[in-house]
């Protein structure tokens, strides 16, 4: 009875476990499913039952992980973009923006899934209006990120060097998301902008 009633426990407490991992590789696969479709047909003209199907699901399971087609598209990108606004949020008063950055940006190319980030680099190639959306998880970072650089420069936080520094990271994403050939082409990108601004910022300060 002892054996029994442990393995009922042990069975009990890694089941969870289980099931976390089975829904994180569903949600994967209707990810990588979506984007090449994106890549291959377009965005319009590719349907969540398509995406169904090329999942190996019911179209009602991608409906239970992802809001719209626009959701699958940007859902990996969201919950990073989250992180880094939590980041400016905690570190900004002990470390520069720039390295908040940089820091992000190198976990980013550490632990992000490199088959995911190049399926959605050909479905936005090809679809160029996906780099434009703007989810709240964007703005967000876009507030946090503002208000840290005004902090750190001393400068208003609706001013033009402020808001050009704002532009050249988040139009650079959208650009290197279409013209990037792999994630390390990206990432080489995205850290020769940040000099970049970071020397914009200290040039506009110094008038």
């Amino acid at each position: 009875m002892c054996k029994y009633a442990l393995c009922v426990i042990v069975h009990l407490m890694s089941e969870p476990g289980h099931r976390e991992r089975e829904k994180a590789k569903r949600r994967r696969a209707i990810e990588i499913a979506a984007l090449d479709l994106y890549a291959e047909r377009g965005f319009e003209e590719t349907t969540i039952q398509e995406i169904a199907d090329r999942a190996s699901v019911s179209p009602r399971t991608v409906l239970m992980y992802f809001t719209s087609k626009a959701d699958i598209a940007l859902s990996s990108v969201n919950l990073e973009v989250a992180k880094l606004t939590e980041r400016l949020k905690k570190e900004s008063k002990k470390a520069s923006v720039m390295e908040i950055y940089a820091t992000w940006f190198k976990q980013f190319e550490i632990e992000t899934d490199s088959e995911l980030q190049n399926s959605r680099s050909r479905a936005f190639k090809r679809n160029p209006t996906l780099t434009g959306s703007m989810s709240f998880e964007i703005q967000e970072a876009m507030e946090a990120s503002s208000v840290a650089l005004a902090k750190e420069y001393g400068l208003p936080k609706n001013h033009i060097g402020i808001l050009l520094t704002l532009s050249l990271i988040g139009g650079l994403t959208n650009i290197l998301e279409q013209t990037s050939e792999n994630q390390s082409e990206l990432m080489n990108g995205m850290r020769t902008a940040l000099e970049y601004a970071d020397a914009g910022l200290k040039a506009v300060k110094s008038l």
